[in-house]
């Protein structure tokens, strides 16, 4: 999981990107969203779109300054 930001101002947006490989690092290219679940603690996080094994969603904070999680599974892997 990688983020486009390492903070954000209450209520306000980074993107999240997820990029889906194989056992060999190589990009799963045929990735799709219900291929993975993703939750957050607090804020928000919109359903993902994937192209060529790089998932992509928007992530907003929530109203009150927190400490976030955001967790993302692959068959139960983190």
């Amino acid at each position: 999981l990688a983020m486009s930001g390492s903070s954000v101002s209450t209520g306000g947006t980074l993107v999240a990107t997820v990029t889906v490989r194989d056992a060999h690092g190589n990009a799963v290219t045929t990735a799709t969203a219900a291929d993975f679940v993703a939750s957050a603690d607090a804020g928000t996080l919109d359903p993902f779109t994937c192209t060529l094994g790089s998932c992509t969603a928007t992530y907003t904070a929530p109203a009150l300054p927190t400490t976030e999680t955001i967790d993302v599974r692959i068959g139960g892997t983190a």
